[in-house]
């Protein structure tokens, strides 16, 4: 299974004090429902678009659709973790999972 830690580096202060991270599977969400998801795990990259991070979902004991989002500039990185399950799809619920990449452009993101 993957791990599901986040780290980031303050770029502007590049020491240990500059580092933050959060163990997402056990970090309480901001959206309804709230709580924590054992299974946002395993992604394979991540990109950045306007303010926010979002992991790409790869394979955490099975491939998985889980995308992680967070508010990249916010002074805790655990204040404002989202998830979406691209697997809810209830045409395609086994189409969307497993990617090993993805980009941002304008408005969009796209995920390969």
């Amino acid at each position: 299974r993957g791990h599901g830690t986040l780290t980031r580096l303050n770029m502007n202060d590049f020491e240990l004090s500059g580092v933050d991270s959060i163990d997402i599977p056990t970090t309480i969400r901001t959206q309804v429902p709230s709580f924590p998801d054992f299974k946002l795990r395993g992604f394979m990259g991540g990109f950045a678009s306007g303010y926010y991070g979002m992991l790409v979902p790869f394979y955490n004991a099975d491939f998985n659709g889980l995308i992680a989002r967070f508010k990249t500039m916010d002074s805790t990185l655990d204040s404002n973790l989202q998830e979406l399950n691209l697997m809810l799809d209830r045409d395609n619920p086994n189409l969307y999972k497993g990617y090993r990449g993805g980009f941002a452009s304008l408005w969009q993101a796209v995920l390969e």
